[in-house]
């Protein structure tokens, strides 16, 4: 590591002396724009205007640097080696989405809903957020018992909740988080909360739970999630459970590729601790298809993961009973077991759709088994991201904003340009990360409002909705919904519970660069 850290600065060094004035030249050659956006999250700062009296001359210099880096040839290639030189000497070029832990450990950082402030008991559910969630898996729950389906439900733990030791100094104070208020708090409802399992098995084993340089549990991680579910389900489904030992796992080492130096832009790969699961999980083939697409049938490797975010259903002809899986990245690695024990598993992002219904969902497979996996971290404030249990939505609109109104009567802030009313609905181009237009003022339902949205994102963000009422009058995290939206055009719609509405509705569209569009905006009860 010392002589490729050696190498690394040398070669630093040598780019910046003789490089980079031969690239600024290039780069006015070779740049593109689109890219730029892509990576950067921005545009490029344009040429300023020359004038030649003092102040205007001082403005274009200071100006023109700007203009000059952002056309740099090989700027992405730079600042990806600039995120691995910082990584090598424990630094992280964006501790917001990274904090850089002991003895090679990466965490995720509070970018992503707040993660350590979370554990460290600093953001907590607050009263209205808990009871929505409580009451949002007891009426699922209700649901499945009238209908005779075993519903459990399974939180896998943040990797620092786990390995605070590992963590910087000034982090490791842990408080009350959000998983604690909900067990606290969780009255009836069977959550499969795993935190003693796995400090058990810290204290028997050497065996990792969690990548060091990634936010999800590895294989034996997943098992161990595997195994607390099985546990928790009654005689006639555990005919079929796998049982594995630490001692089944080999632990390798190899370079490999993680989702936490990829959000620093890094490019190196780092040593990585894995360990894999020595023992076949099956003796014959599965099959398996997309549910979407309803594609063919094709063979699966007992022992190979899958992707949950490609909605695949699985059959295992020698296996009984079936599962349905609401869940996210984490339950990729509870899939093989979960596989070679069930004879049809059906997973299902969680994440809402305008398309997707619960109830539907659950009449259309009829499941013995419904697991609801959900990560640590999205506890806090889920609601309006989950697909709903049943569709609640008047058909009838309470109030329609007009495009045109809503682009000559709100106030877009300045992340927000270019903004045109077209054919199909209100475009506009998002500069950074903290967009936001405030609609014209309006009269509200006295109860429960429901802002149906369809929108045109260029990638998958986030909408957020924030809210005036009689007793606060500011914009606040705590008077907001959000929701996640995948790429390219979707309907959704962003609840608020609150009365006493006053003032003008808050849009933060997302927090990508790029091109968007409002196709429609509309009120309902």
């Amino acid at each position: 590591m010392d002589s490729l850290l050696k190498r690394l600065c040398f070669g630093f060094f040598c780019l910046v002396l003789f490089g980079i004035p031969i690239m600024t030249v290039l780069g006015f050659r070779t740049s593109n724009d689109t890219d730029f956006a892509k990576f950067e999250k921005r545009l490029k700062n344009p040429l300023p205007q020359w004038s030649w009296n003092q102040a205007g001359m001082k403005y274009f210099f200071s100006k023109l640097e700007l203009f000059v880096g952002d056309r740099l040839a090989f700027r992405e290639d730079l600042l990806q080696l600039n995120a691995d030189l910082n990584l090598i000497m424990g630094r992280s070029s964006n501790p917001d989405k990274v904090i850089i832990g002991k003895q090679g450990w990466l965490f995720l950082g509070n970018g992503f809903n707040e993660t350590i402030n979370q554990y460290r008991g600093i953001t907590r559910l607050n009263e209205k957020q808990l009871k929505s969630l409580k009451a949002y898996f007891s009426d699922i729950q209700d649901f499945t018992k009238s209908r005779n389906i075993e519903f459990l439900i399974l939180i896998p733990p943040e990797k620092h909740a786990i390995y605070p030791e590992f963590l910087p100094d000034y982090l490791a104070q842990k408080g009350i988080s959000p998983l604690d208020q909900l067990m606290k708090n969780k009255g009836n409802l069977n959550i499969i909360e795993l935190s003693k399992p796995y400090y058990k098995s810290k204290t028997c084993s050497k065996t990792l739970l969690f990548y060091k340089t990634d936010t999800h549990w590895n294989q034996y991680g997943g098992y161990l999630g595997y195994n607390e579910f099985m546990n928790r389900l009654p005689e006639r489904f555990t005919k079929d459970h796998i049982f594995l030992y630490a001692t089944d796992f080999k632990t390798i080492t190899c370079l490999v590729d993680r989702d936490l130096p990829i959000l620093l832009k890094g490019g190196f790969k780092f040593p990585e601790t894995e360990p894999i699961c020595t023992k076949n999980l099956g003796t014959t083939k599965l099959k398996i298809k997309n549910i979407t697409t309803n594609s063919d049938w094709v063979d699966l490797n007992p022992n190979v993961c899958v992707d949950i975010f490609k909605r695949p259903v699985v059959k295992n002809a020698q296996k009984k009973g079936k599962l349905l899986l609401f869940g996210d990245s984490f339950s990729n690695y509870l899939s093989n077991y979960l596989n070679n024990s069930f004879n049809e598993v059906i997973y299902v992002n969680y994440l809402k759709t305008d398309s997707l219904i619960l109830s539907s969902i659950l009449e259309q497979y009829k499941p013995d088994v419904f697991l609801f996996e959900m990560v640590e971290r999205n506890l806090l404030n889920p609601i309006n991201m989950l697909i709903p249990l049943s569709k609640k939505i008047s058909s009838i609109p309470f109030l329609k904003f007009h495009n045109k109104s809503v682009i000559s009567g709100s106030d877009f802030n300045s992340q927000i340009t270019n903004v045109t009313l077209g054919e199909d609905g209100i475009h506009f181009k998002v500069l950074d990360s903290d967009p936001n237009f405030i609609l014209p003022k309006s009269n509200y339902p006295q109860n429960q409002v429901i802002v149906k949205l369809i929108t045109t994102v260029p990638k998958q963000t986030t909408v957020q909705l924030f809210y005036l009422t009689d007793s606060s009058k500011d914009y606040s995290e705590a008077q907001s919904v959000r929701q996640k939206v995948l790429a390219g055009k979707q309907t959704i719609y962003l609840t608020i519970h609150d009365a006493g509405l006053l003032g003008r509705l808050r849009i933060d569209p997302g927090k990508d660069a790029g091109d968007y569009i409002i196709h429609e905006i509309e009120l309902r009860e």
